[in-house]
């Protein structure tokens, strides 16, 4: 028996507190978050779900520039969504300590999209290393995306890949 999908979904808040994300983690079985046109969130920082968060959408948050801390660590996100979010610069940096290693990064992400994340420069390589069960990867109109470092050799799920509209990438695929 399969139990109820728990989600959250915000819409048009734009006076939500910052503080109102970090309070996510007093529900430890979160499943799916959407976070719709929040123009006063500026960090997803304290948002701690990593435990069963299957599915984080964030759309048209305008003043967005950083993701979750621990965002490494969602060892159950299978569908990866930011769109819309200008000033996301990067996609943070994987850290080994609190990671459980190298190879637990990511491995459920089967969906991945950005676009139209204007500041976002860089993708890490890490990020990819261990998406094993990758299948879709889409991104666009990420004007600033010089560095994205992609082996389809490891990669071997990967069924659809977008790039659109990214003019100063410079690809790194072996």
């Amino acid at each position: 028996m399969k139990r109820p999908e728990s989600s959250l979904r915000i819409n048009g808040c734009d006076s939500l507190p910052t503080d109102m994300l970090e309070r996510l983690c007093l529900f430890p079985t979160l499943q799916h978050v959407e976070l719709m046109d929040a123009a006063n969130v500026t960090t997803l920082r304290g948002m701690s779900c990593a435990a069963c968060l299957e599915r984080l959408t964030v759309i048209r948050c305008y003043n967005l520039w950083e993701l979750p801390e621990d965002l490494y660590q969602f060892q159950a996100l299978e569908d990866l969504k930011i769109l819309c979010c200008p000033r996301i610069d990067s996609f943070g940096y994987p850290n080994a300590k609190n990671s459980f290693g190298q190879k637990g990064l990511l491995k459920s992400l089967e969906r991945f999209t950005v676009g139209r994340c204007d500041a976002l420069t860089r993708l890490p390589v890490e990020m990819f290393e261990s998406c094993t069960s990758l299948r879709e990867l889409k991104l666009s109109y990420c004007r600033s995306l010089v560095s994205f470092p992609l082996d389809l050799r490891r990669t071997p799920s990967l069924e659809s890949f977008l790039l659109q509209c990214c003019p100063k990438l410079i690809a790194e695929m072996p």
